[in-house]
């Protein structure tokens, strides 16, 4: 009884349950790849489109780095974001992504982007 209220206390303040803790650990950037990227351009706005395909055993939030470089693979352009914001991806899971940035140098002729973090978000 005395652990059924802890366990309870601890998820009303938002603590990740531990089973959740240590699926995480095992759960790192390189689990998380990046597929099908693309890039549209419409007037000043270019859309980076892409799939975040997730190979954990653990729904995790996936932070990336979206760079439009130059055709000497220099970074014109960077946005660092969250884009399934505070959701995790499901466990073996995909989430097609979208990044808007807008003014883009005409110089730009790549996109790279790549993993940065993974992070499990409580659920709410």
């Amino acid at each position: 009884m005395r652990m059924l209220c802890k366990a309870a206390l601890l998820a009303s303040l938002g603590a990740v349950p531990v089973l959740a803790q240590a699926q995480l650990s095992a759960c790192r950037v390189p689990d998380i790849s990046v597929e099908k990227v693309g890039r549209r351009v419409d007037g000043d706005i270019t859309r980076v489109t892409g799939q975040l395909v997730n190979k954990c055993p653990q729904a995790v939030g996936v932070r990336i780095k979206v760079a439009l470089n130059d055709a000497t693979d220099s970074a014109l352009m960077v946005q660092d974001t969250w884009p399934a914001g505070m959701k995790n991806i499901p466990a073996k899971g995909t989430f097609a992504f979208e990044s808007v940035m807008r003014n883009a140098p005409p110089a730009v002729v790549k996109v790279d982007v790549k993993v940065l973090e993974v992070k499990f978000w409580p659920v709410r």
